[in-house]
């Protein structure tokens, strides 16, 4: 590898999580009371969609809007920064991943905002969201990502699990919807 003055930077990290406030295994058999997100190599956070039943296909709906919410557990995540922005791609079969229908032109990912008065970001994915409900897309497994500095940003994002449900602490997904007459 040759190092000039115009090399991007390389870095390479080894995390250690034995000294940890929180305790992965511990939290995993409780039954997901958490979702743990940190860049530099640290842990990744995958979402698994779930279509509520309402939306099988050949009901008289029509989608306005689907997002993807997840909440911040600002209890564990105490003073610890956040990100005001998290990208949202999808993890097709295979392992690969892909860029959402819903991605703004040119950009690799879905944003999801921060909403900083109550802690959570909010990802819009009602083109996604039509296309599992339509049959043409079969992956409903989603990559959450840091999408700027996550090469120099060493804190954790916690949010809540899915084992918080139906608490607002809980991941969620939140569809507009009209009924058909």
């Amino acid at each position: 590898l040759g190092i000039r003055e115009s090399n991007v930077w390389i870095n390479q990290f080894f995390h250690n999580y034995s000294n940890s406030s929180i305790s992965f295994e511990n939290n995993v058999a409780s039954g997901f009371l958490n979702g743990f997100l940190q860049p530099m190599g640290g842990c990744r956070l995958y979402v698994d969609l779930a279509i509520p039943s309402i939306f099988k296909k050949g009901s008289s709906i029509a989608i306005n809007k689907s997002e993807l919410i997840l909440p911040v557990d600002v209890d564990k995540q105490g003073t610890k920064p956040l990100p005001q922005l998290l990208g949202l791609l999808l993890l097709k079969n295979d392992g690969s991943l892909s860029i959402l229908p819903d991605a703004p032109s040119g950009q690799g990912f879905v944003p999801g905002l921060l909403n900083t008065k109550s802690k959570f970001y909010t990802f819009n994915i009602t083109a996604t969201f039509l296309k599992i409900l339509n049959g043409e897309l079969q992956e409903k497994r989603f990559l959450v990502d840091y999408t700027e500095f996550k090469a120099s940003r060493a804190d954790a994002v916690i949010f809540g699990g899915y084992g918080l449900f139906p608490q607002k602490l809980a991941p969620r997904l939140r569809v507009y919807y009209s009924y058909i007459p």
